[in-house]
């Protein structure tokens, strides 16, 4: 049995059944800015590629990201300096990663920043109150 579906104006015909991925317009846009290594190295042996993995888990842990990035690396010489790309605190050189989620409200820089604090890296410990090597920025638009 076939059923017809209208999205936008545009009809399809489907056995009964309709898939489509769909954003909406809540996503709310975060940068993570960071001195500790967050290479993402595509080797799930590499060290980098661990501390990438565990910063995705916590804050996956009361969403997933639904869009990011690559960590980007920022060597820290002249114009690519961190600070440079709207790291609040961490000067020099550094790792910037930008990720969105879909559900409005679901983190805040506040409990991202209260999340992450503490938890051990093969980098060295995230520390986003004291020494602050792991910061937030959140963008009303990407």
């Amino acid at each position: 049995m076939s059923s017809e579906n209208k999205v936008h104006g545009q009809s399809s015909k489907t056995g009964g059944a309709y898939g489509a991925e769909l954003l909406t317009g809540n996503l709310e846009y975060f940068t993570l800015y960071t001195s500790l290594d967050i290479t993402a190295s595509g080797d799930y042996r590499d060290n980098t590629q661990k501390d990438f993995d565990m910063v995705i888990q916590v804050i996956g842990l009361r969403a997933m990201p639904i869009i990011m990035n690559t960590p980007v690396k920022i060597n820290g010489i002249g114009a690519q300096r961190i600070e440079a790309y709207g790291s609040p605190t961490i000067v020099g050189k550094g790792w910037i990663f930008k990720f969105a989620f879909e559900r409005e409200g679901v983190h805040t820089i506040e409990t991202l920043t209260t999340e992450l604090n503490g938890i051990v890296l093969n980098a060295g410990t995230i520390n986003t109150i004291d020494n602050v090597n792991l910061e937030f920025t959140k963008q009303d638009m990407l």
